[in-house]
């Protein structure tokens, strides 16, 4: 709701019902009759509106005895947890919140995160060096050679980690637990990284591969050119599927 005192700028409110035909009203913040919103002291009808409903799930929160702020951590792990149990890409979502999401963002609370702080997080993934498999307790090492493709890859690998920061919390959003999706559903996605540079060998090249391979990797090498099969693939065959 919106009050209008006798001078200076309105007031936004919010109408808690409390049970027995109550309600208790609460004074949210100053409203933009005379500046700007800026988001925190002042605030147009639309953030008072996400400012309300952030306050309405935290009375519900502390209704049940759970006062404690969700943050992207708590979101993540029960968003991970689901995966795990319904989907095939628990360890996907795992790997990329352990080594993007968590040290960055995990202690933040969700009704605290902004577009802003998301767009620069993911900027960020997307500049950050490619990650070499290191054992755990050890420190993580990355790649250091320089790739045509680097850019792309970065960015595709911010893009699915980015998928990954937005299913979390939308869960929780969805359940209940989270006032509003709108920080990160505004954050969008690098554009045409997704599809790699499509580059054919030559006869020649082809020719020049397999000269440079060891007998035991020759046939593999041939078999994936004179198919197209992936390295998985041509490994999983059998004398059965061989078609004279």
């Amino acid at each position: 709701g919106y009050r209008k005192p006798l001078s200076g700028a309105g007031k936004w409110l919010a109408r808690h019902y409390i049970g027995d035909q109550a309600y208790e009203v609460e004074t949210l913040t100053t409203a933009d009759d005379f500046s700007d919103a800026d988001g925190v002291a002042i605030l147009n009808f639309h953030q008072a509106q996400t400012l309300a409903r952030s306050r309405m799930v935290l009375r519900a929160h502390a209704a049940v005895g759970k006062t404690k702020p969700l943050t992207v951590k708590d979101a993540v792990d029960s968003y991970i947890e689901f995966l795990e149990t319904n989907r095939k890409s628990g360890r996907e979502g795992r790997y990329a919140a352990d080594a993007f999401i968590l040290p960055e963002l995990g202690n933040t609370e969700i009704d605290k995160l902004t577009t802003d702080q998301i767009r620069t997080w993911h900027a960020d993934v997307s500049r950050s060096p490619a990650r070499i498999r290191t054992k755990p307790g050890r420190r993580q090492r990355f790649k250091t050679e320089t790739h045509p493709e680097n850019g792309r890859r970065r960015k595709s690998t911010a893009n699915r980690t980015l998928t990954v920061l937005k299913a979390a919390p939308n869960r929780a959003w969805r359940a209940g637990k989270v006032a509003s999706e709108a920080a990160w559903r505004r954050v969008e996605p690098f554009e045409s990284v997704e599809a790699a540079r499509v580059r054919y060998l030559s006869l020649g090249e082809a020719k020049r591969l397999l000269e440079a391979c060891s007998p035991a990797f020759y046939r593999l090498v041939r078999g994936a050119l004179e198919t197209g099969a992936r390295y998985g693939e041509l490994c999983a065959l059998l004398v059965s599927d061989f078609n004279a």
